[in-house]
C-alpha cells in the first residue's frame, strides 16, 4: 500500500492556517528528500510519532480518542513494524486546559491499552502560562526553542523505549 503525499488544503480555513499547514508540508517534504524518503509509506514502514489533542478541544473527546484508536490499529494492521510513540498535548495560553487535561489523560490511557511509549507533553514539556512567551510565537505553537526543548525530552524519550 503506498500513502499519497499529497497537500491538505482546507477551504473553510483562514489563510493564516493555510499558510502555517503549507509550510509544515514544505519542511516534511523536503525533511523526506534530504533523507531518501519518497514515499510516506517509506516512513511509517519504521516509525510513526502521533501527537494530538491541541486542536481537538472543541470536540467530542470521545471522538478524538477514538479516532486515536483507530489511527493506532491502522498502523498496526498495515505497517506491523511500525514503532509507535503517543505524545500528549501541550498546555498553551488559547485553549481550555481543562479540557486538555482530559485528552491527555485519555491519550495516556490509549497508550497503556496499546502498550506503546508516551510523553506526557501537557505535564512534563517544561511549557506552562509562565514560559509561553519565552517558548511559544503565538501562545499555542513552539518557537524554535520551545521545539528543541521538547524535542531533548522526545529524543530521551524514544531513545529509552
Amino acid at each position: 500500500m503506498t500513502i499519497k503525499l499529497n497537500r491538505p488544503t482546507n477551504a473553510l480555513q483562514g489563510g493564516s492556517y493555510r499558510n502555517a499547514l503549507n509550510q509544515n508540508w514544505d519542511m516534511l517534504e523536503k525533511w523526506m528528500a534530504e533523507n531518501g524518503i519518497k514515499e510516506l509509506s517509506d516512513f511509517l514502514a519504521n516509525t510513526s510519532t502521533i501527537g494530538g489533542g491541541r486542536h481537538d478541544t472543541t470536540f467530542d473527546t470521545n471522538t478524538s480518542l477514538g479516532a486515536l484508536r483507530a489511527i493506532i490499529e491502522y498502523i498496526r494492521m498495515n505497517y506491523p513494524g511500525t514503532e509507535i510513540y503517543l505524545f500528549t498535548p501541550l498546555q498553551n495560553a488559547t485553549r481550555d486546559m481543562d479540557k486538555h487535561e482530559v485528552i491527555t489523560n485519555g491519550i495516556i490511557a490509549i497508550a497503556d491499552i496499546y502498550s506503546l511509549p508516551r510523553l506526557d507533553l501537557f505535564r512534563m514539556s517544561g511549557l506552562g502560562k509562565y514560559t509561553y512567551e519565552l517558548y511559544t510565537h503565538d501562545g499555542l505553537h513552539p518557537n524554535n526553542e520551545g521545539f528543541h526543548m521538547i524535542g531533548k525530552r522526545i529524543v530521551r524519550m524514544m531513545e529509552s523505549s
